[in-house]
């Protein structure tokens, strides 16, 4: 919250992480006993609280005193003060400095200093505008109040509004609820009911929860009540569940789900028992039992997730509790899952193992290859194992796959692995890994990845690379090496295809150049293509069109109707008419009538007009009674 009051751009992000706890301090200890009030749900550890106060010279943190040598600080000290705290290194030095910029602000006249503010605020940002605003709220809470609504509106009116409720909800959280319809920003407003909320239910969780669900802030995806029900939970579990069983709707399902979640935390077992008190229809929430249980005692959680009843959700919760199984003994895990008698339970187990991020690889591998039962889960499956084994060792993942024989799975899994190799390995010895495997789907796919990105990183090796290839393995990496070289330099790439000798070589290199060139400089891309021969120029018209049709689709309809007709033409016409029916479906319609082949002409302007009649039938039915379409169309779009 201080951060977003001091509005300080750029900080590190140990300023982010105290400047909240310090607001809180700054907020927190009101009244003129000086008491510190921490919330216990939001405190943070006693160690560094209790050392870094103590050295600040106070006893405890309950017990904090001013010291009495404080000064009061100016406005000019304040903003430099501030700006100088960025600069330290470490925590407990960032924080000791904010807790004597508080201590100043206590024992200053904030009121004036506030006044005096208020003028540059309006023009601008100041550093410590929050948190003078905050400790005034502190001080005078009805005076800072009134102070805020009495400046011009505008942005610092509102983070004066959204200090003052901040410091208010601190002591007082109910008084800041009333306060929460003045705060005009929807994310200030909510952050502020939160943590009024919180605030409130660690002394009045009723009270809390009565203020929670009258307000129509905690609806729609809101975890206010989640929230409050997390820190209720942990202080009184009875009344907990007593307060949740008298909710309904999404705050029920809040409540509920906080409720379950707390309970399994502190005793998964008395939580999972109570779960099975409830009635059928509450499976979720025994599912969110299994899920948080599993977080400390996978194994027993897993135990308990077997005996759920429901054969829809049982192996879900049972693949979460593997899952986690998983993350702490990978081995063990395994063995658990190989040894599973239900062939289905069994793969799921497999596949959420697969996901994992931990574990060895062929261990998997091998086992999945074994006990796991082919079809599309399986496939799937062993996908998933590449994916990862590639990431952590993707040269040993690769000599794992050369072993499996020729197959659709092959083919799919080759290239992800690939991928990952090339952005760490030798490109030469991986091209020849590729090169030994069986013609095919994986062969190809894999030398795609190898050229696409080796292209991007050094045109020349890849360059030297394809030439190197049979015929077929370079007519498989000619277009990726185009379409990736194209990314760093499409117009090397249109000067590279001229010394291409084979037709369908050349035209698949300037199909990618122009491609990749018409998003960056579409009018000089169009431009090329008007120079190059009828068969090569309709694919790259076609993509110049499409891409410049995006960002000025007016510039690429006047270009494209200055060109010849002619099949060329008609391609790229066609690529555009749905990106123009969006908006003007008459206009489309002209443009489809331009296209010179008959047959597709008719076809275009026939699909156009069934398209329009949907967006507005009396227009579109207007213009097919006097239009030149062939009668037969015309009476087939007249039904």
């Amino acid at each position: 919250m201080l951060s977003r009051l001091l509005h300080v751009p750029r900080q590190p992000l140990i300023f982010a992480l105290f400047a909240g706890f310090v607001a809180g301090l700054a907020v927190g200890r009101l009244g003129t006993g000086r008491e510190l009030i921490v919330p216990d749900a939001t405190a943070p550890s006693k160690s560094l609280v209790t050392e870094s106060l103590q050295s600040h010279g106070s006893a405890s943190v309950g017990g904090y005193e001013i010291r009495p040598d404080t000064q009061p600080i100016t406005i000019e000290q304040l903003r430099a003060e501030i700006a100088g705290a960025k600069s330290f290194p470490h925590a407990r030095d960032f924080f000791r400095k904010h807790l004597n910029i508080i201590d100043r602000l206590r024992v200053s006249d904030t009121a004036k200093m506030v006044a005096e503010m208020a003028a540059s605020q309006e023009k601008g940002s100041d550093p410590g505008w929050g948190l003078a605003m905050e400790v005034f709220a502190e001080k005078d809470p009805q005076a800072a109040w009134q102070f805020a609504h009495s400046m011009k509106p505008g942005i610092a009116r509102q983070r004066a509004i959204t200090a003052v409720v901040s410091s208010i909800s601190q002591n007082d959280p109910a008084r800041a609820m009333t306060m929460l319809d003045a705060i005009e920003n929807p994310d200030h407003k909510r952050q502020m009911l939160s943590q009024a909320i919180r605030a409130l239910a660690q002394k009045d969780p009723w009270g809390a929860l009565e203020l929670a669900t009258a307000r129509k802030d905690t609806e729609g995806n809101d975890n206010t009540v989640a929230e409050l029900f997390s820190i209720w939970v942990k202080q009184d579990p009875e009344g907990a569940k007593s307060a949740t069983a008298r909710l309904t709707g999404r705050a029920a399902d809040q409540a509920s789900h906080a409720l379950m979640r707390g309970l399994a935390e502190s005793d998964p077992q008395a939580a999972w028992k109570y779960a099975l008190t409830l009635p059928s229809s509450a499976k979720h929430l025994r599912a969110t039992v299994i899920n948080a249980w599993s977080q400390s005692d996978p194994q027993a959680a897993l135990k308990a997730a077997l005996e759920i009843p429901d054969s829809d959700m049982r192996p879900l919760v049972v693949s979460g509790a593997v899952r986690e199984w998983a993350r702490r003994d990978f081995s063990e895990a395994l063995q658990y899952t190989i040894g599973v008698q239900d062939s289905s339970m069994r793969s799921d187990l497999f596949s959420e193992m697969s996901r994992n991020l931990s574990g060895n690889r062929q261990e998997l591998f091998d086992a999945v290859l074994e006990h796991m039962p082919p079809g599309d889960h399986f496939q799937q499956t062993v996908k998933h194992i590449f994916s990862s084994w590639a990431r952590e060792n993707p040269s040993e993942a690769a000599a794992a796959l050369a072993l499996l024989p020729p197959s659709r799975l092959m083919a799919e899994a080759a290239p992800s692995v690939v991928f990952q190799w090339v952005q760490k390995g030798n490109k030469e010895e991986i091209l020849s890994w590729v090169r030994r495997l069986p013609e095919g789907d994986a062969r190809r796919n894999s030398l795609n990845s190898v050229f696409s990105q080796w292209s991007a990183q050094d045109p020349q090796k890849a360059l030297a690379a394809l030439n190197g290839l049979s015929a077929p393995d370079r007519a498989s990496a000619i277009s990726s090496l185009a379409s990736g070289w194209s990314q760093v330099s499409p117009e090397a790439v249109i000067q590279w295809s001229a010394t291409l000798t084979d037709a369908d070589e050349r035209k698949d290199a300037i199909q990618q150049a122009v491609l990749q060139w018409a998003g960056s400089a579409p009018e000089a891309a169009a431009q090329y293509t008007e120079r190059l021969a009828e068969n090569e120029r309709g694919q790259a018209m076609e993509a110049v069109v499409e891409e410049w049709a995006v960002k000025d689709a007016e510039a690429a309809a006047n270009w494209l109707s200055r060109q010849p007709a002619g099949p060329a033409k008609d391609l790229a016409i066609t690529s555009i008419l749905n990106q123009i029916a969006i908006e003007n479906p008459e206009s489309a319609l002209s443009w489809a009538a331009m296209i010179s082949n008959q047959k597709s002409r008719v076809h275009q302007m026939e699909n156009l007009a069934r398209d329009w009649i949907k967006q507005d039938a009396v227009a579109a039915r207007h213009w097919i009674s006097t239009s030149h379409l062939p009668p037969e169309t015309r009476q087939r779009l007249a039904q």
